[in-house]
């Protein structure tokens, strides 16, 4: 247990210093309206890992059901998909009852069951549309998420993905009960009990024996465990995630030296753009005054002792003002 908040304190302190940088970063003028979105969409997403871990360590501490742990956190279906739909998913949604009615079946779980089904399509099936169904009976809520599989697709002996046993333990624990198939379509079905019907609907062959239900607890505790070190893998990638963007931008934005050299004040602004790349940085330094000044990347490698510093070219009446090569620490 020691060790879950230990892991909890110093990760979930790195993760909220990541939220806090990407939200820094989303505000940044002169960043493109769809790079923002992205930045905003992993700060979210940064935010959400930081409750879900928070949430790990409070079932590693009491003992109670994951989805009556996560209760507190913020849930959002439309908002997931929104997220899901910017980061270039094709999803269709058909059904998808009232945030009360949602409530009723537990909005975590609902929430986590979308996730997943999502999360599985787009991992397996890059670019295939997904559609995600609910049917809601009374005190019965189905939610079926399906998407065509590429050419070639089969799973290896019994694999199953650990997003898929973790959520068909939370679902277990919930009352519930979740299918898979996949041929040319992968199909996920979930059904989940109205909240409070559990206990009386279920017969008394299905209730759990004491060392069922220890070995069931073991099977959550080693699930918890693996769900906290999810934000781990998170950071990962955003921070990849964050350095292509940045390399990506530096090569659009890179200014050959020589070319550079060539460039001197007085020269004419038409001759000289038609020497510069097509991309710029996004850069917001104090450029002379009255000057319109485009930003230049020196290098695309982040290894280079020269990474970060870039060239600033400043216009003013038709002409070039001034050239000039600043370092990374400028400003």
């Amino acid at each position: 247990m020691l060790l879950a908040e230990e892991l909890h304190d110093d990760l979930g302190h790195a993760l909220s210093l990541v939220a806090l940088n990407l939200g820094r970063l989303e505000l940044e003028p002169g960043i493109e309206e769809s790079r923002r979105d992205s930045i905003a969409a992993s700060r979210r997403q940064v935010a959400d890992a930081v409750a879900r871990l928070g949430a790990s360590v409070e079932v590693l501490r009491s003992g109670r059901s994951p989805a009556l742990a996560s209760r507190h956190r913020h849930i959002d279906l439309d908002e997931l998909m929104a997220d899901a739909r910017a980061a270039g998913a094709v999803i269709e949604v058909a059904g998808q009852p009232s945030p009360a009615r949602v409530a009723g079946f537990g909005a975590a779980t609902v929430f986590r069951v979308m996730q997943e089904g999502v999360t599985n399509a787009v991992k397996h099936a890059p670019g295939k549309p997904v559609t995600v169904r609910f049917d809601d009976a009374g005190d019965r809520l189905r939610i079926v998420v399906t998407n065509e599989l590429p050419a070639g697709y089969g799973r290896t002996g019994d694999e199953v993905g650990y997003g898929l046993l973790a959520l068909g333990e939370r679902v277990r624990l919930a009352g519930g009960t979740v299918e898979t198939t996949d041929s040319d379509v992968f199909t996920l079905s979930v059904m989940l009990p109205r909240e409070g019907t559990v206990a009386a609907d279920r017969p008394a062959s299905v209730r759990q024996a004491p060392n069922e239900v220890r070995r069931a607890r073991r099977r959550s505790t080693a699930l918890i465990w693996a769900a906290a070190l999810v934000p781990v893998v998170a950071v990962g990638c955003i921070a990849v995630a964050v350095q292509l963007l940045t390399m990506q931008q530096a090569r659009e934005a890179k200014l050959e030296p020589a070319v550079f050299a060539r460039i001197e004040p007085g020269d004419a602004r038409v001759e000289v753009e038609s020497l510069l790349p097509a991309g710029e940085l996004d850069r917001d330094d104090d450029p002379p005054a009255g000057g319109d000044c485009s930003y230049y990347a020196v290098t695309s490698n982040p290894l280079d002792d020269a990474s970060g510093d870039y060239y600033r070219i400043c216009f003013d009446g038709g002409v070039v003002v001034s050239a000039d090569l600043l370092s990374a620490g400028h400003g």
